[in-house]
């Protein structure tokens, strides 16, 4: 087993590809320093009118530091950075040598992409099947408590018809790319038009309806 550090990674980028998690700026730290934020973190996105090269979305997420902020991010960034090439140097200790691992990590998500292993998949109630869905097709995400701390709820816009869906996933499905439950459960009903979607409406149904499951068994 290798032993080093990574390093090397650009600041610009924000989707931090090792960490697998954005990076926003948080209100309590002066210094700018950048915190990172699951998607398993993020509690509701909307994408914002107007601009649409590329679009913007503002997403709510609970930051470490205890509170719960809004930040901007780009429809580039926040559907295609778990996947763009970045520049990553690893340090071998045993070596003493640095090494680029940037390369090879793209060509993980190239070889998965091609096997049919999409980064996310979520459950359409409407198509009564799992589908590739992008972060942004997330509209509201919360932990559900009364069920069990290993179960996220998500309230999931079908890239293809639209409809919303109710899914209960573990937190690796959402912040871990290519990696997936064997088991979603799920609503076995459309929630309805994205605009009925209310934080009160999501929360009552993620606490009080009846949940299936689909085994998601992709390749």
């Amino acid at each position: 087993m290798l032993t080093g550090s990574v390093f090397g990674v650009d600041n610009e980028q924000m989707y931090d590809t090792l960490r697998a998690s954005y990076r926003f700026h948080c209100p309590r730290n002066p210094g700018g320093e950048l915190t990172r934020v699951r998607l398993s973190a993020f509690r509701r996105l909307e994408r914002l009118p107007g601009a649409a090269h590329p679009a913007v979305y503002r997403v709510t997420y609970d930051c470490a530091c205890g509170e719960a902020h809004q930040g901007l991010v780009t429809h580039a960034d926040l559907d295609y950075g778990p996947l763009a090439p970045v520049e990553i140097e690893f340090r071998n200790l045993l070596t003493g040598r640095s090494e680029p691992v940037g390369d090879e990590l793209a060509e993980i998500a190239r070889s998965e992409v091609q096997r049919g292993n999409w980064p996310w998949r979520l459950y359409c109630s409407r198509e009564a099947r799992l589908k590739p869905v992008w972060p942004s097709s997330l509209a509201m995400v919360a932990p559900a408590q009364e069920r069990s701390d290993e179960f996220i709820g998500v309230a999931v816009t079908c890239p293809s018809c639209g409809a919303v869906s109710l899914n209960l996933v573990s937190g690796a499905h959402l912040d871990v790319p290519f990696y997936h439950d064997r088991i979603v459960r799920y609503v076995d009903r459309p929630f309805g038009d994205a605009r009925d979607l209310t934080v009160d409406a999501f929360h009552h149904q993620l606490h009080s309806a009846r949940f299936d499951a689909e085994r998601a068994d992709l390749l």
